[in-house]
């Protein structure tokens, strides 16, 4: 599937708290860890399950501005 990765955090907490906002706004998250050499591992937080690329570049630009955000990359989740 294909999801929205909106936000990274240097630590879990910060993410999970994030990512249960969000889910008490109604949308479906996720939360997975990703390594860099330079920086160390981040949490990334991830939000919808779409079926297809389309359907989540769809899904992005009114999302962006339902939360007021101006910045979300597709992701093959």
């Amino acid at each position: 599937g294909w999801a929205l990765h909106l936000y990274s955090f240097p630590d879990s907490l910060s993410a999970e708290d994030q990512a249960a906002a969000l889910e008490r706004k109604g949308f479906r998250t996720a939360t997975r860890p990703v390594q860099f050499k330079e920086k160390g591992r981040w949490y990334r937080v991830y939000v919808g399950s779409f079926q297809s690329r389309g359907e989540a570049l769809t899904a992005k630009d009114p999302l962006l501005e339902q939360l007021r955000i101006d910045w979300a990359r597709v992701t093959e989740f």
